[in-house]
């Protein structure tokens, strides 16, 4: 989660720049002020349990930002919404099973959050068919 969540943040910010469709750009801030959010809530809880979490996000990761920067307008809105949709469907799962986890403040995040990871899924699968990906 931590790791996605920085994720979803450089993006949204890469997307404020080189989308072309207000509806993508809309979404991109969206992005950046939910997961901003849930960045810092994930990075208290985890100082108080004593868990390391990433502050930037990994190598794997780093190519994907590289490659959406080469990208502008429609070919770039189309790919971030595809990028969106494969990563709120898996970020779904891993909050659902987060509810499952043996740590309360854990499962109250898992919980809280999945709604709106839910909801975020919801809108990448809309956007990318309005946009014809």
């Amino acid at each position: 989660a931590g790791t996605g969540g920085l994720m979803e943040v450089a993006m949204g910010k890469i997307a404020l720049a080189r989308a072309g469709n207000p509806k993508v750009k809309a979404f991109a801030q969206q992005m950046v002020d939910d997961h901003g959010r849930a960045n810092a809530e994930l990075a208290t809880i985890a100082r108080k349990a004593g868990i390391i979490i990433p502050t930037d996000v990994i190598p794997e990761q780093r190519a994907h930002l590289e490659m959406l920067k080469k990208l502008s307008g429609t070919e770039f809105d189309k790919q971030y919404m595809k990028m969106m949709v494969q990563d709120h469907q898996k970020t779904v799962e891993l909050f659902k099973s987060g509810q499952r986890v043996n740590k309360d403040d854990l499962v109250k995040f898992a919980q809280k959050n999945l709604k709106v990871i839910e909801d975020h899924y919801t809108l990448t699968k809309s956007i990318l068919a309005n946009i014809g990906g």
